[in-house]
């Protein structure tokens, strides 16, 4: 956690598990991040995110709950920020 590879490079994609309305998404790797502006969680409940990437590169992510239809993320993760 918090260990980024920076020479990881590639296509990774995310999926959110389900319900068959919730959206996936791709990204291109740079410097080991990935940043996803389509992944889109179209209904409230239990999520766990899942992400595949080059080289068997792959995880899954705690699960978490969403409460309403209208959560938006914008923005870095404050860690991302500072690095």
């Amino acid at each position: 956690f918090g260990n980024i590879v920076t020479t990881a490079e590639g296509a990774i994609s995310v999926t959110a598990g389900a319900p068959a309305r919730e959206h996936g998404a791709s990204a291109t790797l740079a410097s080991g991040i990935a940043t996803f502006d389509s992944l889109q969680l179209d209904a409230a409940g239990s999520k766990q995110l899942s992400a595949t990437g080059p080289g068997g590169l792959a995880g899954t992510s705690t699960g978490f709950v969403v409460t309403s239809h209208q959560l938006l993320f914008t923005g870095v993760c404050p860690e991302c920020a500072a690095r």
